[in-house]
């Protein structure tokens, strides 16, 4: 059912909205005539409230009736949602919240979270952000469909049909990999909008949603130092360490006076006198730490006792031998704000008129407990 409104403010058969000049014989000032816009679009929604949920006056026509910024509008519309008055079908329109459940109108949107299975099973990180974002998502009556795809493969195209398949609406990104780009365009081309939580910032000042740890890093490392760490290995995965991402790495070891030699973990692995002596180990990937564990478990006890050991995503969760779990210093993030910010963007539509704003989520550095490596 299309929204109809003709230029006297009417919606689908709701009564016109009277004109200031109509309530007053006194200019309003802005706040003023925010106030009375606020006042008579309530009255009107809950004068015609019903069992069905009805179609509601547009955000431009309101606009435009009252000469009201669409900003302030919107903001009055934020509130009469949290009143529980107006409500919000996905794509479509704003609606007067019936009496009575609907079950047509009940799901604002479809929410896809495509989740690397390897990297979900081994770092917490991940399954703390799908439990916060499934349960504000849920809060705000979103679906979500939480899709597992293969990292390790080298094509992701079975991934854009599998979202296609559960008909998201929306698809939100955390830390793609770069093989994800093709996957991403198609989604975009079929009109399934993309939200990228980034790990990396941009050099231009692109707007969007970036997760910060270079200041955690920085702190992290600086301890490194104080504890006679002078040399750092940073085991890198071809599969999903970025350039930006190694030159971050690089740079705060720098300003640390921290010395890194780079090497791939197969690499790692055939020189066993890489990391003799006063030396830091860098992890940039779950993938990475988890086939080491495997094939050097005590070559990395031994490096947890005489050394640090740094997981750049957060912890890492390794079943087979728990008790060096603790040991592992990381960078945390705190998920729960990370989610409460983004279903709170979803709920304002921003990105219909595109995404206006780079917000930043900082991490924290987590020291790991050395005493417990051996227990």
């Amino acid at each position: 059912m299309a929204q109809v409104c003709d230029s006297n403010g009417t919606s689908d058969g709701l009564p016109s909205l009277p004109p200031f000049e109509s309530l007053s014989n006194q200019p309003f000032t802005p706040k003023d005539k925010a106030t009375v816009a606020l006042r008579l679009l309530r009255q009107a929604a809950v004068t015609n409230r019903s069992v069905k949920g009805l179609p509601f006056y547009s955000i431009r026509t309101v606009s435009t009736h009252f000469s009201l910024p669409p900003t302030t509008v919107t903001r009055l519309y934020g509130q009469l949602k949290a009143e529980g008055v107006l409500g919000s079908i996905w794509g479509s329109k704003t609606v007067i919240e019936p009496t009575q459940i609907d079950q047509d109108i009940r799901i604002k949107a479809i929410v896809g979270l495509p989740v690397p299975i390897t990297t979900f099973s081994a770092v917490p990180a991940y399954r703390h952000f799908v439990r916060a974002m499934q349960r504000m998502l849920c809060k705000q009556r979103f679906g979500s469909h939480v899709v597992f795809y293969d990292d390790a493969a080298p094509d992701a195209s079975q991934l854009a049909d599998m979202l296609l398949e559960y008909r998201v609406d929306i698809v939100i990104w955390l830390m793609p990999f770069p093989k994800l780009c093709n996957a991403i365009t198609r989604l975009v081309d079929r009109g399934v909008k993309s939200v990228t939580i980034g790990d990396q910032m941009p050099t231009n000042g692109e707007f969007g949603y970036y997760l910060s740890w270079e200041d955690p890093l920085l702190e992290g490392l600086s301890a490194w130092r104080r504890s006679h760490i002078r040399r750092v290995i940073v085991i890198k995965d071809p599969r999903s360490t970025s350039s930006s991402r190694l030159r971050l790495l690089h740079s705060c070891l720098a300003q640390a006076g921290i010395g890194c030699d780079s090497l791939e973990i197969v690499e790692f692995q055939s020189n066993p006198r890489a990391a003799a002596g006063r030396t830091g180990l860098i992890f940039t990937s779950a993938q990475s730490i988890v086939q080491f564990a495997y094939t050097g478990l005590g070559r990395l006890a031994d490096l947890l006792e005489h050394g640090c050991v740094l997981f750049v995503h957060g912890g890492v969760d390794l079943p087979f031998a728990p008790y060096l779990n603790p040991s592992f210093d990381s960078i945390e993030f705190d998920w729960r704000v990370i989610a409460r910010r983004l279903v709170s963007d979803l709920l304002i539509d921003f990105w219909r008129c595109g995404m206006q704003e780079q917000t930043i989520f900082k991490a924290s550095w987590r020291p790991g407990n050395r005493t417990q490596t051996h227990q």
